[in-house]
C-alpha cells in the first residue's frame, strides 16, 4: 500500500494538541505566524502554511490542494482516543492498532469503491449495531476524514462552522457513496477546550451557519435536531435548546 500521510489542522493550541500521541508520524498544519509558538511547546512534527490561509474550510481545502499523497488522513488535533467494537465490548486500540486499522479502513474503501471513509462519531454502543459494521450514506465528520486522492469535491469556505457535514453531501452526491467503519469510533474534546474553530464559534453564527446549509441542500436532506417530541419529536424543554449538529438524510439507497 503507498504512503499514508497524516495531518491535523491546528490553530493557537500549542499546549493542547495530542492526536500525534494515537497516530505516529502525524503532521500539524500550522500557520507561519505560529511556527515559532508550537516548536516552543515541543511540537516539531509541522507542516506550515501560509497566514493568508486562514479559516478551517480554507485550511482544509489547502491540505487537499498540497498534499503529496495518494492517501490522506486529517484529523483534529484533540483526539485523545480510537476504539474498536467487538460484539458488545469497547477496546481501546494502541497506536500501532490504530495505524493498522487505518491500513486496513484504506482497503475496505479501495474495495467499496469510495473516496471518503471514515469512523464512527461517538463511542457509545447506543450508536453502533454489530449488524451493521459499514455504512456506505452516513456522515464521516471532520475529527476523522480519509481520503484516497484526488478528489473533486472541496469544502465550502462559506460555512466553516458545517463545513464537515456539507462536504459529506457534495462527496454522496459526487459518488453516490462514502465509507464509515462503524466498529471504529474516536473520541475528542472539539467543543470544550479554546483555540480553533472555538475562537470564533457563536451560537448566533451557529444558527446563520445552519440556515445556510439547509438552504443549500434542502430541508429534506439537512433537518435540525429538536428532539424527540420537538418539530423532529421531543419535549418541549428540549426543543427550545440549539443543537450544534444537524441531521443529515441523504436520499441514496443503502445502509
Amino acid at each position: 500500500m503507498s504512503h499514508i500521510r497524516i495531518v491535523s489542522p491546528s490553530l493557537g493550541r500549542s499546549n493542547r494538541v495530542q492526536s500525534h500521541l494515537l497516530l505516529p508520524g502525524l503532521e500539524y498544519v500550522v500557520q507561519e505566524s505560529e511556527e515559532e509558538e508550537y516548536r516552543a511547546a515541543g511540537v516539531d512534527n509541522l507542516w506550515v502554511c501560509p497566514n493568508e490561509v486562514y479559516g478551517i474550510a480554507t485550511v482544509r481545502n489547502w491540505i487537499l490542494d498540497n498534499a503529496d499523497a495518494e492517501r490522506l488522513v486529517v484529523v483534529d488535533d484533540d483526539i485523545s482516543k480510537i476504539g474498536r467494537w467487538t460484539g458488545n465490548l469497547p477496546r481501546e486500540l494502541s497506536p500501532e492498532e490504530v495505524i493498522e486499522n487505518i491500513e486496513m479502513g484504506f482497503q475496505l474503501a479501495e474495495e467499496f469503491g469510495v473516496r471518503l471513509w471514515g469512523m464512527n462519531l461517538i463511542p457509545d454502543k447506543g450508536a453502533y449495531r454489530e449488524f451493521t459494521p459499514f455504512s456506505l450514506n452516513n456522515m464521516v465528520l471532520g475529527p476523522f476524514q480519509a481520503f484516497i486522492l484526488p478528489v473533486e469535491c472541496r469544502f465550502d469556505e462559506e460555512l466553516f462552522l458545517k463545513e464537515d457535514y456539507d462536504f459529506c453531501v457534495q462527496m454522496l452526491n459526487r459518488y453516490r457513496k462514502i465509507l464509515r467503519v462503524n466498529y471504529l469510533y474516536y473520541v475528542a474534546d472539539h467543543h470544550k477546550a479554546p483555540g480553533g474553530v472555538a475562537q470564533y464559534r457563536t451560537v448566533a453564527l451557529e444558527k446563520q451557519h445552519m440556515a445556510a446549509f439547509r438552504k443549500k441542500w434542502g430541508s429534506k436532506i439537512v433537518k435540525q435536531d429538536l428532539g424527540k417530541r420537538g418539530s423532529y419529536g421531543g419535549s418541549p424543554s428540549r426543543s427550545l435548546q440549539y443543537d450544534l449538529n444537524p441531521i443529515v438524510k441523504a436520499p441514496i439507497r443503502g445502509i
